[in-house]
């Protein structure tokens, strides 16, 4: 169906018949489509100059069924009929023709198909009412064959063309009266029914309908997998109250406490004050970078990456330098904040630790897909707790922080111009010159005094990874903690369900699911066997 604003001589239509003027935003596809079809049906009826009370009958009973439910819905259907009788709608061709304007084609053919159904209500379609639905056919837009495809459904002795057919149905597939009421589809359903089927088919025709045939196939092997999931879930649910009967409810009530107790833990540290931490946080740093140039500068110059064939050329060895230096510093920093961050996340890693015990033990006693997917979501967690890689990842890309190779190229040029009288060469035997020593320093000197211009920057960056880790760990353990509470409260009622029912009871219901899997697969055996 198509937007009514882009009609407004079909608004104008609507509005003279129902005597309102029509808002589109509230007048639903259904009731414009039965504005369009009360015409037609009136028209049919009408066509032969007499009504017989079983067409009145039919009329009613066709209007009836498609009338969705509720008093504004009612109040509009009497309205376009009253309107349409009082305004004569259905004998003019030209306003049917704007009235149906805004239907798809598959709408506008059942429009027809619903006429013929009231015209051979006793049996058969007289000829006016035969001439009246051909030239509103005609006018619509209903080709001439396809109108033979209908006209054969309801008693009309012809041969309708089999592409005709073929074209009839693919207009009238359920899928493009969804929009409507789910009656419409019904009444789809049952003019497809009606109609003839094909007689030949070519070889195209054979590929659609192989296609067709598949694709149903295919819905309905969806259906029963999701029946067949739902009773396997039943199935275990049932082995799952067995095996609940074994634990006791003191002992499930211990380990809801448990965990407990650790989400109020980790819900704790997510709620604590960010500025304390922050502050916590650039003490320690304070403390610890009085002690690192030391530490970094020894590391350094013990491990100076010189390679023997590069050694003539001062450039490349004073950015190797450069690198080098800032690598380490970079090192050094990661090792202190991942010392910091597991400093701080003791009391979640003690946590996780008890939840692990407690999703293994329940694990352990039944066989619930949720526990299942609790140890898959356990395995997750835990292969997270290396921090390194993502702190590396997330100080190399920021501003703040300093890279090495833009570091490097800043003052290659200056450090090798303050080296007066250095001649680009080494030793005998590749062993460094006093110039050398004195480069290597002089490039550390710089290193250091680029990296004390960024400490300020580099500490808010800083604060804000380990925040960002700490918070990120602890919802993820907090996350699994609510889920495992979560999994004893249903193991519990799971143990009130098994004791409400007897062995019998159980036994039978066992029963009762084995008798549906068997149905199932012998339905999915049977859909194998008509495709292949």
């Amino acid at each position: 169906m198509k937007d009514l604003k882009k009609h407004p001589e079909t608004l104008a239509i609507l509005s003279n018949i129902t005597n309102k003027k029509i808002d589109p935003a509230i007048f639903s596809p259904s009731i414009f489509f039965l504005a369009s079809l009360i015409p037609i049906l009136l028209g049919t009826i009408y066509a032969d100059g007499t009504i017989t009370s079983e067409e009145k009958q039919q009329f009613q009973k066709v209007i009836d069924r498609l009338t969705p439910a509720g008093i504004d819905e009612f109040q509009w259907v009497q309205l376009l009929i009253t309107g349409t009788q009082k305004q004569q709608i259905h004998t003019s061709i030209e306003k049917l023709f704007l009235l149906t304007q805004p239907l798809s084609d598959g709408e506008k053919m059942f429009c027809v198909a619903l006429a013929y159904q009231v015209a051979s209500c006793e049996g058969t379609v007289g000829d006016r009412e035969k001439s009246y639905l051909t030239a509103i056919s005609k006018k619509i837009g209903i080709h001439t064959e396809h109108l033979a495809v209908i006209e054969s459904g309801f008693g009309r002795n012809t041969s309708p063309d089999s592409r005709a057919i073929l074209n009839v149905r693919s207009l009238l597939k359920l899928e493009d009266f969804k929009h409507l009421e789910p009656i419409f589809c019904d009444e789809v359903r049952k003019i497809l029914q009606k109609l003839p089927h094909q007689k030949e088919s070519d070889t195209n025709d054979t590929k659609f309908y192989s296609k067709t045939l598949q694709k149903s196939a295919n819905k309905v092997t969806e259906l029963l997998q999701l029946c067949l999931s739902e009773l396997t879930k039943a199935k275990e649910k049932l082995q799952t109250q067995t095996d609940g009967s074994k634990i006791s409810q003191e002992q499930i009530w211990l380990k809801i406490g448990e965990c407990s107790g650790c989400y109020s833990q980790l819900n704790n540290i997510v709620n604590e004050d960010k500025k304390r931490l922050k502050s916590e946080t650039i003490q320690n740093w304070n403390e610890y970078i009085s002690a690192l140039k030391e530490s970094v500068q020894w590391k350094y110059l013990r491990s100076l990456p010189i390679q023997e064939n590069e050694i003539e050329d001062k450039t490349k060895i004073t950015e190797e330098y450069a690198n080098h230096a800032t690598k380490t510093i970079k090192n050094e920093i990661e090792v202190w904040i991942d010392k910091i961050l597991q400093d701080r996340l003791k009391t979640v890693k003690k946590c996780l630790k008890i939840i692990s015990q407690n999703i293994e033990f329940i694990h352990d006693q039944s066989n619930q897909t949720l526990a299942k997917s609790l140890i898959i979501e356990l395995e997750k967690v835990n292969s997270k707790q290396n921090f390194s890689e993502h702190i590396s990842k997330e100080l190399s890309n920021t501003e703040d922080s300093f890279n090495v190779f833009e570091l490097a190229s800043d003052f290659t040029d200056s450090v090798l111009g303050s080296m007066s009288g250095f001649v680009g060469k080494f030793g005998i035997g590749g062993h460094l010159l006093p110039q050398q020593t004195s480069i290597s320093q002089k490039v550390f000197d710089k290193v250091w005094e680029k990296f004390n211009q960024s400490q300020e920057k580099l500490i808010e960056k800083i604060s804000d990874v380990i925040e960002m880790a700490i918070i990120q760990r602890v919802q993820s353990v907090s996350e699994l903690a609510h889920k495992t509470i979560l999994l004893y409260e249903n193991f519990l009622e799971i143990q009130e369900q098994f004791q409400q029912r007897t062995p019998e009871q159980r036994e039978q219901e066992m029963l009762w699911i084995e008798q549906k899997n068997k149905h199932i697969d012998e339905l999915q055996t049977q859909i194998r066997v008509v495709l292949d």
